[in-house]
């Protein structure tokens, strides 16, 4: 008894030690990674802050009546070197006589292309101050929408999701190049029959190993989308969207497009006219092209509400619901309501799947360890019986 003891004590300690080493080693990519994942997230929340910021400065600068060329000069002085350089150019290009609307859409970055669109429907319409106002409303997230409260929830399920799979992917790395040969072979100079269950992980290390270009894209797909969703969060997710998807984009975009066409309204611009500026500055191009033809429909005597709907951007129940607000003269109203009631709606949406998400990727780890330590110490358990 003492011998089988001793030998229990000795194989689990030489797994415990490999597997610290082994981490070490394997997970500083892992390391560098999640800390350039939360950078990220933290420039994020600066660069909204700085354009909230400048925001908020031009609308209570255009609302006094003052310079706009130098109330640019005096927010430059407080910004950083790529920021302060593009206010700078801003400034400029306003003295020259550029319109505030162009010279901030010139600056790539300054302020998200969302903002840039309304502020030239804003012109158009003789609407600035308002829509600077708004702008800077939208962009600080003061609005009541649990916006806030779920990006930072969903920030902190993708940050331990990407965490838990390159840590779970880094183990199970390990184990099968370092620890599992060596299993293999004292098991076998003993002349030990390994349970099922460790016969299978074997199998599938071995499986792994030797088609090693088939597991390779699967953590190579984990990777390249975090760093996608990273690179989104920077920049912001209106001005990013998915490659595919076109419809989801059309809907994603459209409350701003309500807003814009609230104000183009308001301002008595034709709607084809409103509807090729806020097409020429949307983010995405499928989204472009598509108000354009929506224009073109609306310039040949179409209804918008159902090009709209025919393109995506509008489901049959808020069509009419929109047609019939046009018919009854409170058109504005109707658009900024339902450019609110979608975007609680997504975030209510996104609240549930970040809630879901948490418990389902605890228990897929959980099972995962569980696995392994039944593959790994049911063996030793039937090893340590015979020694007896």
């Amino acid at each position: 008894m003492p011998l089988a003891i001793l030998f229990f004590l000795l194989v689990t300690g030489s797994v415990v030690l490999a597997l610290v080493f082994g981490l070490v080693y394997l997970m500083g990519p892992v390391f560098i990674a999640l800390v350039g994942i939360v950078v990220f997230v933290y420039l994020a929340g600066k660069r909204r802050e700085r354009q909230a910021m400048l925001l908020w400065h031009l609308a209570l600068a255009v609302r006094r009546g003052r310079p706009l060329g130098r109330e640019l000069r005096l927010f430059a002085a407080d910004m950083p070197g790529r920021w302060r350089s593009r206010l700078e150019a801003t400034a400029k290009a306003v003295d020259e006589g550029d319109s505030l609307p162009s010279a901030l859409g010139a600056q790539r970055g300054l302020l998200p292309r969302w903002a840039v669109c309304s502020l030239r429907v804003g012109s158009e319409a003789g609407r600035l101050p308002e829509s600077l106002l708004d702008a800077a409303r939208r962009t600080t997230s003061r609005r009541d929408d649990g916006s806030r409260e779920t990006m930072g929830a969903a920030t902190g399920t993708f940050i331990y999701l990407v965490a838990g799979f390159y840590v779970v992917t880094s183990v199970l790395s390990f184990i099968m190049v370092y620890i599992i040969p060596k299993f293999k072979k004292i098991f076998e100079g003993f002349g030990t029959q390994l349970p099922a269950v460790t016969d299978q992980t074997i199998a599938a290390s071995d499986f792994a190993w030797r088609y090693w270009y088939v597991v390779s894209p699967v953590v190579a797909f984990v990777g390249l989308a975090a760093g996608w969703i990273t690179y989104a969060w920077y920049r912001g997710w209106s001005e990013v969207h998915p490659p595919l998807w076109s419809r989801l984009v059309c809907r994603l975009d459209m409350p701003n497009v309500a807003r814009d066409l609230a104000v183009a309204v308001e301002g008595n611009v034709p709607l084809p006219d409103a509807l090729n500026v806020i097409g020429g500055w949307q983010p995405h191009s499928q989204v472009n092209r598509r108000l354009i033809d929506v224009a073109d429909d609306v310039s040949r005597g179409g209804s918008v509400w159902t090009s709209l709907q025919t393109r995506g951007f509008l489901r049959r129940s808020e069509a009419t619901l929109l047609a019939s607000a046009e018919r009854l003269g409170n058109l504005p109203w109707a658009l900024r309501e339902f450019a609110g009631a979608r975007e609680r709606l997504w975030w209510y949406r996104t609240a549930v799947f970040t809630r879901l998400l948490e418990p389902a990727v605890v228990l897929l780890l959980g099972a995962v360890v569980g696995f392994l330590a039944v593959a790994f110490f049911v063996p030793l358990v039937s090893l340590i019986q015979e020694l007896s």
